[in-house]
Parts: C-alpha cells; sequence; structure tokens
C-alpha cells in the first residue's frame, strides 16, 4: 500500500483526501506545511501531494528545497497542486525537485490518474 501525506488548506484538499482514502493509499493529513513536513520525515511516504495556497510563490519553492534537502525524503515525490498558472514557476518548482505541478482548477480523476503514472515511476526506476 502506498503511503500519501497531503499538505492542504482548501476545500478541495478535502475532497481529494476522501477520494485518496476509498482507494485506499495509506493517508496523512495536515492543514499547516511545518507540521506536515514534520510528519512526512518521520513517514517517509511514497508522495508528498502540496495543495496549499501560499502567499507568494517563494513560500512554495523553499518546501520544496527543504523537502529535496532532507534525506528521509530523498526517495518521496513531490506532486504540486497549485492556482499559479505562471509558467516561470511551474518550471522553477519542477527545477527545484517538484516532480509533478497541476494548475486548478483540475478534475480529481486526472489526479489520480498522474498519482497512477508516478508511482509506477517510482516502482519501476527509484527502487
Amino acid at each position: 500500500m502506498y503511503s500519501i501525506i497531503l499538505i492542504s488548506n482548501d476545500n478541495f484538499g478535502n475532497s481529494l483526501k476522501k477520494e485518496l482514502r476509498k482507494r485506499k493509499f495509506k493517508m496523512f493529513f495536515s492543514s499547516k506545511p511545518k507540521p506536515g513536513l514534520d510528519k512526512a520525515k518521520t513517514k517517509r511516504p511514497d508522495i508528498l501531494i502540496i495543495n496549499y495556497v501560499f502567499k507568494g510563490s517563494f513560500m512554495l519553492f523553499d518546501m520544496i528545497k527543504e523537502i529535496r534537502s532532507d534525506s528521509t525524503l530523498k526517495n518521496s515525490l513531490v506532486f504540486i497542486l497549485s492556482e499559479n498558472k505562471d509558467e516561470f514557476d511551474k518550471v522553477l518548482a519542477i527545477e527545484l525537485g517538484a516532480d509533478e505541478y497541476m494548475v486548478k482548477p483540475v478534475d480529481i480523476n486526472q489526479i489520480l490518474f498522474k498519482l497512477k503514472c508516478l508511482l509506477r515511476y517510482k516502482k519501476n526506476i527509484l527502487h
């Protein structure tokens, strides 16, 4: 069973959390970035989903950098859900270490499909 930590502070995150639980993912949830990252360091999830409305892009970038610099999270995939459509920010997030960046609004089924693809990649490439 794959594990996911969802860091989210909006209603879409609540809907996503319900869908992931229905699909039997081992789910952990945090409504705040710092406790979510602390939980990730102890649980070592397969995927961190960040669906957090930040006040600016740099806070998201700092979070990605922190995840990628932590040895306990080096094998965790990072999936960003954001309302930010700026191409530069999307590219920078990927360059800093995010594995996926999707712009909301997005259908939950598309997210589930991307998660499936990322997990298949992790299984085949990283292990």
